[in-house]
């Protein structure tokens, strides 16, 4: 397991990286698995909640830290995020054309998550495979 950064772990603008090839050494699987984490945990889940601006606020700096930190390119770690921001599938609370179809159409709360849950996991799959590609910096 690698070690924290001194700059990371002190909280500072500017990380204090030993060398540029520490980093590039760094295995590719950390964007899938910040896709991932991003999609399935905090981002998406806070969305259903929280506008997906103040989500995409609160996470983009941490993706762009996150870039950094790994000497990779921001664009598909900001992407992800948004992303992960506009994915509202799970509850009625998400968006606001679900609360409008809510009551009208009779559905339960259940309904969303029924249908939600597949669609926000294919949504994650999607973005954790395009994004890398489309935007390689």
């Amino acid at each position: 397991m690698r070690s924290v950064p001194e700059g990371v772990a002190t909280g500072s603008q500017q990380p204090n990286l030993r060398s540029q090839d520490e980093t590039r050494s760094l295995p590719l699987p950390v964007l899938p698995s910040f896709c991932t984490s991003t999609h399935g945990r905090k981002d998406s889940d806070l969305n259903q909640f929280m506008s997906d601006s103040a989500t995409t606020a609160l996470f983009a700096p941490i993706g762009v830290a996150l870039a950094q930190v790994l000497g990779r390119a921001p664009e598909p770690f900001v992407v992800t995020v948004a992303m992960a921001s506009v994915v509202a599938f799970l509850t009625p609370i998400g968006h606001h054309g679900d609360l409008l179809i809510y009551g009208p159409g009779r559905y339960q709360f259940a309904d969303f998550v029924k249908v939600g849950t597949p669609l926000t996991v294919i949504c994650a799959l999607v973005v954790v495979l395009l994004a890398p590609w489309i935007w390689q910096g």
